[in-house]
């Protein structure tokens, strides 16, 4: 698997820079926030890419990123270290074809995880699916990943163009050195077909339909199955069904069936000068996990554990205008609305629901004075929200935050060949409100003696559940800032080195960490050539 996979970054890297054709576009994105946030946008709603200004480029990285610190999610790990080889690109051939995509290898590593024996980290306070293996006693994992995304618009007549974009991912996660040893695969594939219209010569039309297919494959294992008992609840292996709700696991092994269906439409209005993207995206997904791995009648109702059914809508506005050929903005607006509920089989019925909100604004500016010579800046604010309620533990958590998000660059030359370009980012959140209920505290509060599962649902409160509402409650700082250093060669080529470092902190003291002033430390440091 890994030959094929290296098989086809090499490829990558030939057919895209055999493909390069040269721009007169001064977005740049190897070395611009304004660029490479733009492609993230464009990401999202692909057809998007024949709108934009982007220079054609093939770029190769190879990078190392490492966060560390106690300011963080019960269900994350206390050090992850990451690095990795990603090639991506954008090239349009001379028959009007428009070619995207990025291939990547990575590594990881966790240190001292806790609660999450799942195959993801949780954001913003949420797994992707709340119902995962959890165990308190922290350990170390080792994983490994790989990403094929790739897709063209071909122009099927003067009006008509055809999306069709593809995105594979497999990764493996493994916790070594510690019982209990969960061996993780997980396999994606997403399709996604769509077309534009032009009615006009200013006026777009644009659709497309996605589906996606996952399968997850979770095995645990210990090297001595004699310390699996319940008596030792920080390593005997339990379910989380929601958040706070625990049981005990039918067998060390699951497996699951992840179907999504996504629909989108847009409209894009075009001039010279001006380019306004708006897009709606509705996206449905029904989760289900098994009572085990070796489940072979995979629609029999009997072999399953629980589903969870999130859906969401997306709008978005994007719009980029150019000042003159040297100076543009690129502003956004956008809505994000997410909710899920799941459906605990055993029980017989909903347990646990959550739904996410956010509101998002942003505009940045770019001036170019040379081609090493520039200034990028920009500022967005967000306003987003969390709730989880889990009707079994009788317990919820609500917060509602505030982000402000500036950032500034300054790019300049030190000789004919070479440009520094020093830059600062920050984030600050305010907390707007934020609610607790928890229904069970007199429960955990007054634990019979050999009552283990109890005792593993009160730690699960105070490792996880009580900080995480404490960590998304509090007004925090993240600075960070460094500076990309660009060496342009005569070869066509073009070399460029980015080192990064951040800090995160609270504002306030924290009373349920372990620290009444925990703080999160992040660095970066990658090489990319460009061509």
């Amino acid at each position: 698997m890994k030959q094929y996979f290296l098989f086809l970054l090499g490829f990558s890297v030939s057919l895209v820079g055999f493909g390069q054709r040269k721009t007169d576009s001064i977005q740049d994105p190897v070395r611009q926030n304004f660029a490479q946030d733009l492609v993230q946008e464009l990401s999202k709603f692909p057809l998007n890419y024949q709108f934009a200004t982007i220079k054609d480029y093939t770029a190769s990285v190879l990078y190392f990123k490492t966060e560390s610190g106690d300011l963080k999610d019960g269900r994350t790990s206390e050090t992850i270290n990451n690095f990795g080889l990603k090639t991506q690109g954008v090239y349009r051939n001379k028959n009007g074809v428009l070619f995207f995509g990025d291939i990547s290898i990575s590594k990881e590593f966790y240190k001292n995880l806790k609660w999450n024996l799942s195959y993801d980290l949780p954001e913003n306070g949420v797994m992707s699916d709340p119902h995962y293996f959890g165990v308190s006693k922290g350990g170390n994992w080792s994983n490994q990943e790989y990403d094929i995304n790739g897709g063209f618009i071909l122009p099927v007549s003067s009006k008509i163009k055809l999306l069709l974009n593809t995105n594979y991912t497999l990764f493996n996660k493994y916790r070594i050195g510690l019982d209990p040893r969960p061996e993780i695969t997980y396999n994606n594939l997403d399709v996604n077909l769509g077309l534009s219209y032009k009615l006009a010569e200013k006026h777009h039309i644009k659709a497309s339909f996605a589906y996606g297919y996952t399968h997850v494959d979770n095995e645990i294992k210990f090297s001595n199955n004699d310390k699996n008992l319940p008596a030792n609840y920080d390593i005997y292996v339990r379910w989380m069904s929601g958040y706070g709700s625990l049981s005990s696991p039918f067998k060390n092994s699951t497996q699951r069936r992840i179907t999504e269906y996504q629909a989108h439409l847009g409209y894009t209005f075009q001039t010279e000068n001006l380019t306004i993207m708006a897009d709606a995206l509705y996206k449905a997904a029904d989760q289900l996990t098994y009572r085990n791995n070796g489940v072979v009648n995979k629609d029999d109702t009997s072999n399953y554990f629980a589903s969870y059914k999130p859906e969401s809508f997306s709008v978005n506005v994007l719009g980029l205008y150019k000042i003159t050929p040297l100076k543009q903005i690129k502003f956004n607006v956008s809505g994000d609305f997410s909710s899920g509920d799941n459906f605990w089989y055993a029980k017989g019925g909903k347990t646990y629901s959550a739904q996410e909100n956010a509101l998002k604004a942003g505009l940045s500016y770019l001036n170019f004075s040379s081609e090493k010579i520039f200034w990028d800046m920009g500022l967005s604010t967000k306003i987003w929200s969390v709730e989880q309620r889990d009707a079994l533990a009788t317990t919820s958590s609500n917060y509602t935050n505030l982000d402000f998000q500036p950032y500034i660059m300054r790019s300049f030359a030190v000789s004919d060949n070479m440009a520094l370009s020093p830059f600062f980012k920050s984030t600050l959140r305010l907390n707007l409100d934020e609610l607790y209920i928890q229904g069970n505290t007199s429960d955990l509060e007054n634990i019979q003696e050999n009552d283990f599962a109890a005792y593993a649902q009160r730690d699960f409160y105070s490792e996880v559940i009580i900080p995480n509402h404490e960590l998304y409650s509090v007004n925090q700082l993240n600075l960070s800032g460094g500076t990309f250093i660009n060496i342009n060669s005569q070869k066509h080529y073009n070399v460029s080195l980015k080192l990064q470092a951040g800090y995160q902190i609270a504002f306030q003291q924290m009373h349920a960490f372990s620290s009444s002033d925990p703080s999160r430390f992040s660095g970066l440091a990658s090489l990319t050539i460009s061509y």
